[in-house]
């Protein structure tokens, strides 16, 4: 169908003369506004769209069959105008304006759109309907994605077209081809979208194209090209490595299909920390939205009882949801998230176990070791243990497992990710220390296979033991990869299958120094792409010859911990008043036996340390 114009001048010349809308207080905590739209709500000035629409009040509970749109934004340097009633404007954003004169051209319909329904100058009203918006979407019978200003390059459009058009079984070929666009729109990394899309009871996307023309297709339709034009590129396109943005957002989209599943299910169990690490790059136009957009979300946060504050300071939220979500959870998983971004002057004097909610992360987190005999190490079973939390203090009972004693001089730093010859300088380093340091691990050729392990951190790997073979076994092929970077012998755990031998021989000749030419961006990909998370983390060794990864900040002579609540070890610093600094989670080769704290007697039996 055709879409009118683009609205233009006319759009704000027009309302200009009329009074700025005010919003009425809302009766009720439960209480949302829809906004009603019908066919004859555009009108043509000539040079643009003119957008008359009504806004209404109903309890959540009584409201009429509404749809909920999923959107962005768009740019806030001229905005666009739309009249509420008769005599009053609005300022919106282009790309909203473009939306609703698409929408005027249609039936009469309920929306409700968080940009014009709620005020957003008022900070307490914003923070009240934050909450209710899970219910929101929920209710809502249709969710409508609006894709509008196309961003894609002619680099992307070819290589989409080429696979498009190489589709032996015409799976890709049935979808339009502006649906990759969603790919490569912000749309998809924007932290709402998860809560939008979860509870969504249908999706629909709609796009605009760059003949104003509108296309249609579902969520699953999407999401199946997404998967798809993966796959296909990946196969098709092995010395170009994927554009990051796109692979970005498909992995988003399929996690949250995945999330979606499992809500309807009632089996959405993602804590706080655990939604921040699969969220932290996405974006939000207020800050404290990327915090806020995953409260609902969240297992460990219960709205019911935490306030939702824009006014609230950086530190103020910092503080409160860590002890939120302690108290919520009966776990300290929420430190996980400590040291991984960058401290910011807004939240000076934070305690050091309050993780800096305000700066994005710039590590990625440690994942708790999960063998299937690991204990829980949560407060559950022992309700005669209790954390006790105030302002700056967090008592917890603790056990030293090891002591830092060696920490190799290079940090891998983001340049050394993104510069694959710095970082396999840094690692070749790390490697020279890890042959020569005392290690209770003798044997050469093992020793380097615990090297490789640390690198990954594919001890305690989440998963069952099948899965952890399947993990192992998967990373056969890259330990000869380093290998023989690293200049060793390659001819010994062969692996059974010859073929696969062969492979993996072919592609160490590919990623050896002396084939530099060869070195192509797949390569690298394989060699280095999964070791992203070794960014901002340092080499070591602890006081018993294991080999471990750091978090920044770290030093020799710090100690290395288990906490009651805590699936993973961390870094803490004792100060001269005798308590206790949270420096981050770490990893640690070869192993914690965690059988020793199966019994609950062993916990009861440790000391308590104050955390500050």
């Amino acid at each position: 169908m055709e879409v009118p114009k683009e609205p233009g001048v006319s759009s704000r010349a027009a309302a200009s003369a009329k009074g700025i809308y005010e919003y009425k207080p809302l009766q009720n905590a439960s209480h949302i506004r829809l906004l009603k739209v019908t066919p004859q709500s555009t009108a043509n000035s000539g040079s643009g769209e003119l957008v008359q629409v009504q806004l209404e009040e109903y309890s959540l509970q009584q409201a009429p069959l509404y749809k909920a749109l999923s959107y962005t934004w768009g740019t806030n340097e001229r905005p666009e105008q739309i009249t509420i009633g008769h005599d009053s404007h609005l300022s919106v954003t282009g790309n909203l304006l473009a939306f609703l004169v698409y929408l005027c051209t249609k039936k009469s319909v309920f929306f409700w759109i968080d940009a014009i329904c709620i005020n957003q100058d008022d900070i307490q009203e914003r923070g009240s309907q934050v909450r209710l918006m899970r219910q929101i979407y929920q209710q809502a019978k249709e969710v409508v994605v609006w894709l509008n200003q196309p961003s894609f390059t002619t680099f992307a459009e070819s290589i989409a077209w080429n696979i498009v058009k190489n589709d032996k079984d015409r799976r890709l070929a049935k979808l339009p081809l502006w649906s990759l666009k969603m790919f490569h729109h912000p749309w998809a990394m924007r932290v709402w979208v998860l809560q939008e899309v979860v509870y969504a009871q249908n999706i629909t996307i709609v796009s605009q194209r760059d003949d104003n023309r509108v296309g249609y297709i579902t969520w699953d339709e999407a999401l199946d090209f997404g998967a798809e034009y993966l796959d296909r590129y990946k196969h098709d396109n092995r010395n170009t490595p994927v554009d990051e943005d796109i692979e970005l957002s498909i992995a988003m989209m399929i996690a949250m299909n995945d999330w979606r599943g499992k809500a309807e299910s009632d089996i959405f169990n993602l804590t706080l920390s655990e939604l921040l690490s699969n969220t932290r790059f996405c974006g939000a136009s207020d800050p404290k939205d990327k915090v806020f957009a995953l409260l609902a979300l969240a297992s460990d946060v219960n709205l019911d009882i935490f306030q939702i504050d824009y006014g609230m300071s950086w530190r103020n939220l910092s503080v409160c949801l860590a002890r939120h979500t302690i108290s919520q959870s009966n776990t300290l998983d929420i430190l996980r998230w400590k040291g991984l971004s960058r401290p910011t002057p807004q939240v000076d004097g934070l305690p050091s176990w309050v993780p800096d909610l305000s700066s994005p992360a710039l590590l990625a987190p440690i994942y708790p070791y999960d063998w299937p005999n690991r204990a829980k190490l949560s407060f559950e079973d022992s309700p005669d243990v209790t954390l006790m939390c105030d302002e700056t203090s967090l008592v917890v009972k603790y056990l030293t497992i090891h002591d830092v004693l060696t920490i190799a001089p290079a940090r891998m730093t983001a340049d050394h990710i993104e510069r694959y010859q710095d970082m396999l300088a840094v690692l070749q380093q790390w490697y020279q220390i890890a042959r020569e340091h005392p290690s209770f691990v003798d044997d050469q050729k093992k020793r380097i296979d615990s090297f490789c392990g640390t690198l990954k951190m594919t001890f305690g790997s989440q998963g069952d033991e099948e899965d952890i073979e399947k993990v192992y076994s998967a990373g056969l092929g890259w330990q000869w990869h380093f290998r023989k970077l690293m200049g060793e012998d390659v001819s010994y755990s062969e692996p059974e299958d010859p073929d696969e031998l062969e492979y993996d021989l072919d592609d160490a000749r590919i990623l050896s120094p002396e084939n530099p030419h060869l070195y192509t961006p797949w390569a690298r990909e394989v060699m280095f792409g999964e070791l992203d998370h070794l960014q901002g983390r340092s080499f070591g060794f602890t006081s018993d010859g294991q080999m471990t990864l750091l978090p920044p900040g770290a030093r020799e002579d710090d100690h290395i911990c288990l906490l009651y609540g805590l699936q993973l070890p961390f870094v803490l610093r004792k100060s001269t008043n005798g308590c206790f600094q949270v420096i981050g989670a770490c990893y640690v080769h070869h192993h914690v036996d965690w059988d020793k704290f199966e019994a609950r007697r062993t916990w009861e039996q440790l000391q308590s340390i104050t955390l500050r």
